[in-house]
């Protein structure tokens, strides 16, 4: 399946899951869930995880059956559970009294859409049948989002996915990331979306994961990432997208400071700063409009509650076609 063909399916309508499974309550944040310090959450994220990887070796499908052997070596949990005294335990009565839980993550994955059941095939011991399970296209973007630390395969995938997409926001995203990989910095990103941004946040579909991941929302954001790539990228820019993407940082800036002016919580006073001195101030020619963002009165903590004044409200008003 090409690049271009796997991203066009990604944020595509979800695969057919039962009602029984739609009705539990679950989100992507317990698969990276990994720093808990309850060991009960930790196992079960170390195990939605496995899960991804051995998927992502098995394009064709897997039976629950042939993944419950694999993790019984592989997955840290059931390996330690089962060594010294107990190392002796038949494979067959290990894989007996680990079968529901694994069958109950794999059912959580198909609620997620991670994960889906391509087909029913015979049992080979019984008359029964059996479902054979396949990474959906979010789950394999997943898995090497997990796996790869380089963070090249997801690139690939991204930039893929830029190409059918006609978004000038897209378009300064990718090409940030892909400054951010010649700096280095890239790594730095992913582990951070994973062990901090992850963890907290509630996403229940391949959507809303991808529209996280690259930060769409509040693209403006990224420059807290690395501000260096951000600026270079901007300014690497042509013409026409520069523009428009410094309109929506604009948008987005104004959203936020019209949000939290003058209160305890505008913790992106430097955030705000930077980008008007070195991009509005330079490129929409208006050095009084950048300025007023850098209002001293707004990093003054004693004032707690969110009233735009009259000269940031009279600013935003008369450059607001600008």
């Amino acid at each position: 399946m090409s690049l271009v063909h796997t991203m066009q399916k990604l944020m595509s309508k979800t695969h057919t899951i039962d009602k029984s499974v739609m009705s539990r309550s679950i989100d992507m944040s317990v698969i990276f869930a990994t720093g808990s310090n309850k060991k009960v959450i930790k196992n079960d994220a170390s195990l939605y995880q496995d899960i991804l990887r051995y998927g992502n070796k098995c394009p064709d499908g897997f039976k629950s059956t042939e993944i419950g052997k694999w993790l019984l070596v592989n997955n840290i949990e059931f390996s330690d559970e089962y060594s010294g005294s107990r190392a002796h335990v038949p494979n067959s009565t290990k894989l007996a009294l680990k079968r529901h839980r694994i069958e109950r993550h794999l059912e959580n994955l198909v609620a997620l859409d991670l994960i889906y059941k391509k087909m029913l095939v015979k049992s080979e011991k019984n008359q029964s049948y059996t479902p054979v399970y396949v990474l959906t296209e979010t789950g394999i973007f997943l898995s090497e989002f997990l796996f790869d630390q380089t963070g090249a395969r997801n690139l690939e995938i991204i930039d893929a996915y830029a190409r059918t997409r006609d978004s000038y926001s897209l378009t300064f995203i990718t090409k940030f990331f892909n400054k951010c990989r010649e700096k280095g910095t890239l790594k730095r990103i992913l582990f951070n979306f994973i062990y901090s941004g992850m963890p907290n946040s509630k996403i229940q579909s391949g959507q809303e994961f991808l529209r996280l991941f690259l930060g769409l929302d509040h693209s403006v954001n990224w420059i807290l990432a690395d501000h260096a790539s951000f600026l270079e990228t901007i300014n690497e820019l042509d013409e026409e997208t520069r523009q428009i993407v410094l309109s929506q940082f604009k948008m987005e800036i104004e959203e936020y400071y019209n949000n939290n002016y003058l209160t305890q919580e505008h913790k992106l006073g430097k955030l705000i700063s930077i980008i008007t001195t070195n991009i509005l101030s330079k490129k929409c020619g208006n050095q009084k409009y950048a300025e007023s963002f850098a209002d001293n009165q707004a990093y003054d903590f004693r004032n707690i509650v969110a009233i735009p004044g009259k000269q940031w409200q009279s600013l935003s008003f008369k450059n607001f076609t600008n």
